[in-house]
């Protein structure tokens, strides 16, 4: 079963934004080696009085990847009791050096919507300003740290706010906590090395 995810600045169709006009529909789309989708139930077992069906799956459940990719080293989470979350991306020092900064914003991107499910409207512009920003000044080691942390509570914003938000480090409100969970999403997931996209 075939499943086509489409882009819009690199997000997912089910995410609309309202600011789409700054990635090309579609671009960089053909570089989604990490998605992964795997089986929801598995095959039903169907019995006719002298003969056994196996009854196609119907659905597909997406699972998780957080791992390496050409920009990323590993993706990690914190949950916050309010619902919130942190995204910590360890880039690659490739990254941070890439000759298409836009190209790799987006290919990180992708690497994120791998890992992080529910990343909708508000929610994955910011997380996307915050990457594109990071990203920008990736270069810049004591700019952005090891890790660019990517928080869903900061709001939405500009170029024109990088230098003075810290990469929107300095929008928004902290929430009070506390944290209720550091994880990677895909612990513990299977078809990490896509064992299903072989299977016909």
């Amino acid at each position: 079963m075939s499943m086509i995810r489409g882009t819009s600045r690199g997000r997912t169709a089910q995410s609309p934004t309202t600011s789409a006009e700054r990635v090309a529909a579609g671009d960089a789309s053909a570089s989604r080696s990490r998605s992964r989708w795997a089986t929801a139930a598995g095959a039903a077992l169907i019995t006719v009085p002298g003969v056994v069906l196996l009854n196609a799956p119907s659905a597909a459940a997406w699972v998780p990847y957080c791992g390496e990719s050409q920009f990323v080293q590993e993706i990690q989470v914190e949950d916050w009791a309010d619902g919130h979350q942190k995204i910590s991306v360890t880039p690659k020092g490739e990254s941070r050096v890439a000759v298409d900064p836009n190209g790799a914003t987006i290919a990180m991107w992708h690497a994120v919507q791998d890992c992080v499910g529910g990343l909708y409207g508000g929610r994955a512009d910011t997380i996307y300003d915050q990457l594109e920003c990071h990203q920008h000044f990736g270069a810049a080691w004591f700019a952005t740290g090891e890790s660019y942390d990517l928080e869903t509570w900061r709001p939405t914003f500009g170029p024109g706010e990088w230098v003075s938000s810290h990469c929107g480090n300095e929008l928004g409100t902290d929430p009070a906590g506390p944290i209720s969970g550091h994880y990677r999403p895909d612990a513990g997931a299977t078809d990490l090395e896509g064992a299903f996209d072989s299977v016909a």
